[in-house]
């Protein structure tokens, strides 16, 4: 219902008191619904603001992925089009923009702890520690592998005393980086000077940030890092067909859930799991949409494709969450079964 928008517009979606925010991958604009009156006003502002940092080939990139985080009426966002950090308040919907010092970079997802944030990388291969208020950075580490158009991790948690990263592509473990004493971050040195040229809501026209080390490389955070394996199943090496191979999917949701739970599901096992504080899996529950459903909704999404001269976006049990959850939700034993008998007919090998 947004003018001029396309499939795959919007990333994340935000409560504040009666409005709803939700955070664009390719609409120009976070959109504010207030849900007692109905009533949708854009913000826009800050889109030239933050475009003006964007390299020519990354114009088309996303605004936003996953990477934003809600801390009480204050909404914190890194872009996946370029290195700029972005702040919104939601009590006045005032914003502010300003580079990170850290150019060639992008990111898909962050885990916020205090002014230090994990940033995972979009289409690069370095996991790194920011300050959102200092400007510094830290290299936390490089990730196992570098693929040209995708990201090797999706999602990051904060467990306490460490960060669990969950992969993209081959599920076949998870990531554990352990948090650094306060003291040793900052004993380590600033390598990166604090990012100048902040823009904000009716400021003037940007500055230039400087250049600084992250052109050559960030320094090292002394951070130990660790694959967990045992236990993990590993979807990517079941009998998967090459469709599937090539979606390079892996994890495509990951809540924290109370008790220290981690509720992740997992595209090419097609199954919600969970898993306790150990990083070992508890339970696992296949899920995966009927076919007619599928079905259904790609055909409203091409629908809409050829009216809007364009697709972009693609279709998967997991880009379809919402829908699988009001089947199991709302729809009764007969639709769960029904679900049931899809996945034992199509996918076999997964026990029930």
């Amino acid at each position: 219902y947004l003018p001029g928008a396309e499939a795959s517009s919007m990333s994340m979606t935000f409560v504040y008191g009666r409005f709803l925010y939700m955070v664009p991958r390719l609409y120009p604009g976070i959109v504010k619904y207030d849900t007692e009156t109905e009533e949708i006003t854009g913000l826009d502002g800050w889109v030239d603001a933050l475009e003006a940092w964007a390299s020519q080939e990354c114009r088309k990139e996303p605004y936003f992925v996953w990477a934003a985080k809600q801390e009480g009426h204050m909404l914190y966002m890194a872009s996946s089009k370029c290195d700029v950090w972005m702040e919104l308040d939601m009590d006045d919907d005032t914003w502010s923009v300003k580079p990170m010092g850290l150019p060639g970079r992008r990111f898909l997802h962050m885990v916020k702890d205090g002014e230090w944030v994990w940033l995972l990388p979009f289409c690069g291969d370095e996991i790194i520690l920011w300050n959102c208020r200092t400007g510094e950075s830290r290299l936390a580490c490089h990730t196992v592998r570098n693929e040209a158009r995708n990201s090797p991790y999706s999602f990051g948690v904060d467990m306490g005393e460490k960060i669990v990263a969950f992969p993209q592509q081959k599920t076949d473990h998870l990531l554990v980086m352990e948090k650094p004493e306060r003291r040793v971050l900052e004993a380590s040195g600033g390598q990166n000077s604090r990012a100048e040229g902040v823009h904000e809501s009716g400021q003037g026209a940007r500055e230039e940030a400087p250049q600084d080390a992250a052109d050559g490389g960030l320094a090292p955070a002394g951070i130990k890092t660790q694959e967990v394996r045992k236990g993990i199943p590993c979807g990517f090496d079941a009998n998967l067909t090459e469709y599937q191979r090539q979606r390079n999917s892996g994890y495509q949701f990951v809540k924290k859930l109370g008790g220290g739970l981690i509720l992740a599901y997992e595209y090419y096992d097609g199954c919600f799991l969970v898993f306790n504080q150990k990083l070992r899996m508890v339970r696992k529950v296949p899920c995966r949409l009927p076919i007619e459903a599928v079905r259904q909704q790609e055909d409203l999404m091409w629908k809409n494709a050829q009216i809007r001269n364009g697709f972009s976006g693609g279709l998967s049990e997991g880009n379809n969450l919402p829908a699988m959850m009001e089947y199991f939700v709302r729809h009764g034993r007969e639709n769960r079964e029904e679900i049931r008998r899809f996945h034992e007919r199509y996918y076999p090998r997964v026990k029930m």
